[in-house]
């Protein structure tokens, strides 16, 4: 909803105990529901304890900025009450909006306050879904958590909720059957393409998966396609001569963590076959 295409009804300036809350307060009448827009000080402004998103691109915040700087605010906040508090309020839609407002400098911001926890939750997944800019990961993991503490029954339900396709809800959420690690690689390395994550889930071993998104991460920074290409190099030889071992070794420094826990492994299987 914008607020200039709401109808609108100001107030005299209101002020409650703290000083801070708010100045004025409009209301916005939409679809037959009254919803309250109030100015916050933006110093009672804090995020959303069940934000999904963890990646925030400065560049698109700043950009933002510069926006609402010509435009000003032109959504209005979904804010929740923290607790009793009757001076924070958390941020459940529109984070990157009050980003973008700090690094503008405003003061006051226009919010809508919402007094439902739950229906805070609901409103919070919804406009997750239509970021197209949220992580997949990230909200694959605000479907779950809602999932589960709402107790909706099925997947069917679920997406009808949402207004997912059960195909989609079904890959997203297959995402969460990666180990933490994997998960925090994919973030990591900003990994989001449905392809990229079919090919992950192809490799047996989390140590091949995260060699994998290694690979691809390079890519994605501009080394050539030749890196992905699989290529045959000797790292370590061991000969024998006169009873007397050799042990060559000094492409070992070369090898990435992964590729010498790979070779641990290697080398642990050969000395359990070597043991009398």
């Amino acid at each position: 909803m914008k607020i200039e295409n709401a109808k609108t009804r100001e107030l005299e300036n209101i002020k409650d105990a703290s000083g801070l809350v708010h100045t004025k307060r409009v209301s916005a009448f939409s679809s037959g529901n009254r919803s309250e827009i109030v100015y916050l000080n933006i110093e009672t402004l804090v995020p959303y304890r069940n934000q999904a998103r963890i990646i925030f691109n400065e560049d698109e915040i700043s950009e933002m900025a510069k926006t609402i700087k010509l435009h000003g605010i032109r959504q209005p906040l979904t804010v929740l009450r923290v607790g009793d508090d009757k001076i924070l309020f958390e941020v459940v839609s529109g984070e990157r909006r009050l980003r973008a407002a700090r690094q503008v400098g405003l003061l006051k911001i226009p919010c809508i306050i919402i007094e439902d926890h739950e229906k805070a939750e609901e409103i919070a997944l919804i406009e997750n879904v239509q970021r197209k800019s949220l992580h997949p990961l990230e909200l694959a993991r605000s479907l779950k958590s809602l999932a589960v503490k709402r107790g909706w029954g099925g997947q069917e339900e679920l997406s009808k909720k949402i207004g997912l396709t059960s195909s989609q809800l079904s890959e997203l959420l297959k995402i969460l059957t990666l180990s933490d690690e994997v998960q925090g690689a994919i973030l990591k390395y900003n990994l989001r393409g449905r392809e990229q994550f079919r090919c992950i889930y192809k490799f047996g071993s989390d140590l091949d998966k995260l060699e994998y998104i290694a690979k691809v991460a390079k890519l994605n920074a501009g080394e050539s396609f030749q890196f992905l290409k699989k290529t045959t190099q000797s790292v370590l030889r061991v000969s024998l001569s006169n009873d007397e071992l050799k042990i060559q070794k000094k492409q070992l420094n070369k090898l990435s963590r992964l590729q010498k826990t790979k070779l641990c492994e290697v080398l642990s299987a050969v000395i359990a076959e070597l043991a009398p």
